[in-house]
């Protein structure tokens, strides 16, 4: 019996240890977002974020933050915009990101960039997967168990956010000649990733949020099997999907200097011509608000004032 009381004693010890250490390191990690490992800074910067101001939420893998940039998009528009891109990241991830952004934003539109749906290593290893993003999501401490000494570490703060996007300014270019040749064979979207898919949709449905499928430019990640597949799978389920790997010439994209990494993913050249299509895309085909005359939103033209003149600085150096 005292055995038996010693180890629910324990237990109960280390449960109140995980979650006074989760609160204070969901204190900790707003105060170290500039520091913050690449896969939380998303999760960090969409829960600091003034509540109900974000219109458009963007989703998916490192396609996402190199391709659509917030600020270009309200200065040209007004339209609100959130990034919450990870580096390779998976559905069951886009998903609880989606949850977590919920909890104090009301888009009206989520954009899901296309990649994340092929992406699938085996069904043992996306549970693990799964369950460690459950996990984190009810005990941040094995989220955010690092972020304790950022503070003193002495190093400046190196990921400079634009609500998300990552500006990237390399280029190397993709020689690889066109990528989207036409066909009728189509690709297998994996059933585990369809299974994540529902539960997305099923999250927007019952909040009132569109959803929109998009392919961004990328030779090394896009052919026209993956377009196939991914144009039966909005169809089947009523979505709107742009892939825009299929308006290159529209786009005007230069393949010699619109890469940072031969074809993998665009630099801030590429960004540009994505997000002015995209800016007039959602400008023509959804109601979304201007913001840029409400002072309520004053820091956003500040931050794009910053951004308009750091891109300046970029595009003179050519």
């Amino acid at each position: 019996m005292k055995k038996t009381l010693r180890g629910v004693l324990f237990f109960g010890i280390f449960a109140l240890l995980l979650v006074v250490g989760s609160g204070i390191f969901s204190w900790i990690a707003p105060q170290t977002d500039e520091k913050a490992q690449s896969r939380n800074a998303a999760v960090i910067g969409i829960q600091e974020e003034e509540e109900n101001t974000i219109d458009v939420l963007v989703l998916g893998d490192s396609e996402t933050y190199t391709s659509i940039s917030p600020m270009q998009l309200y200065q040209n528009s007004g339209i609100t915009t959130y990034v919450c891109g990870q580096s390779q990241q998976r559905l069951c991830e886009s998903y609880s990101l989606l949850k977590t952004a919920l909890k104090t934003q009301q888009p009206k539109l989520v954009i899901l960039e296309t990649n994340t749906l092929f992406r699938y290593k085996g069904q043992n290893v996306e549970i693990e997967k799964e369950l460690g993003e459950k996990v984190c999501s009810v005990l941040p401490i094995f989220r955010y168990h690092y972020m304790w000494k950022l503070p003193f570490d002495g190093e400046e703060a190196t990921n400079t956010q634009y609500k998300g996007f990552r500006l990237r300014d390399k280029i190397k270019a993709y020689s690889g000649g066109e990528y989207m040749v036409e066909t009728e064979e189509v690709a297998e979207i994996p059933e585990w990733n369809k299974s994540y898919m529902e539960n997305i949709i099923s999250l927007c449905e019952e909040n009132n949020i569109e959803l929109m499928l998009v392919s961004v430019p990328s030779p090394h990640n896009y052919n026209y099997k993956e377009h196939n597949a991914l144009e039966q799978y909005a169809q089947e389920n009523d979505l709107v999907y742009l892939d825009l790997n299929l308006k290159n010439e529209e786009l005007g994209m230069d393949w010699n200097k619109d890469t940072m990494d031969k074809g993998d993913h665009l630099n801030i050249y590429g960004a540009v011509k994505v997000t002015d299509y995209m800016t007039s895309y959602l400008q023509e085909n959804y109601e979304l608000e201007d913001h840029r005359q409400d002072e309520n939103y004053k820091e956003w033209g500040v931050l794009a004032k910053e951004y308009e003149e750091r891109i300046g600085r970029i595009i003179a150096k050519q």
